[in-house]
């Protein structure tokens, strides 16, 4: 209890010296992921401007409820997106998001995502869709995540802890997001081909 009450008195007086502070959540590109064997598709990637620009805006009480975080969501995922599919087909190439298919390979577009953090923890819902050379849409999927929480640190350290949590939640949640979308691209491109 005594912790409590410390880490407690903590978060008032930063809430006190730094009343209304707008914090924005940088994140570092991810490493490029390796795949055990590559997928013998050529592949083209388009995400949507709208999806792309899309920014999180929230507060938490357990890192002061004056403080807004600011999450770059597109910026983020579009990065994650680059780092978990270039290594997982035979060539890949990002492409005009106006394009909405090509005969050079298949497609990967990424259309919307919903994104939010609540009990210190990242949510989010990607549409992603797949359309094949002969214009043909073959995948037409939404991929929903939930991120681990950061709680327990948050409310010990209070809003220096905040950006390393969501950054950690949401690592997560977009690395999922995309290897499942590659599993799903692996287990059906047999079938998909003309």
């Amino acid at each position: 209890m005594r912790f409590m009450g410390k880490a407690f008195s903590v978060l008032v007086m930063f809430s006190i010296i730094c009343p209304g502070c707008t914090y924005n959540v940088a994140f570092k590109k991810p490493d490029d992921f390796q795949y055990a064997e590559k997928i013998p598709i050529d592949v083209l990637f388009a995400m949507d401007q709208n999806a792309r620009d899309l920014k999180y805006e929230g507060r938490a009480w357990s890192s002061g409820i004056a403080n807004t975080w600011v999450v770059p969501v597109g910026e983020t995922a579009h990065e994650y997106a680059i780092s978990y599919l270039s290594g997982a087909f035979r060539s890949f190439k990002e492409i005009d998001p106006a394009t909405k298919s090509s005969p050079a390979g298949f497609l990967i577009r990424l259309d919307e995502i919903t994104y939010r953090m609540e009990g210190q923890a990242a949510h989010s819902t990607i549409s992603a869709s797949v359309v094949s050379p002969a214009a043909k849409e073959v995948l037409n999927k939404k991929y929903s995540e939930d991120g681990p929480s950061g709680f327990g640190r948050v409310l010990a350290a209070g809003a220096f802890a905040q950006k390393s949590a969501i950054r950690q939640s949401t690592h997560v949640v977009f690395g999922n997001t995309f290897k499942k979308l590659v599993e799903d691209i692996r287990g059906g491109y047999k079938e998909w081909m003309p």
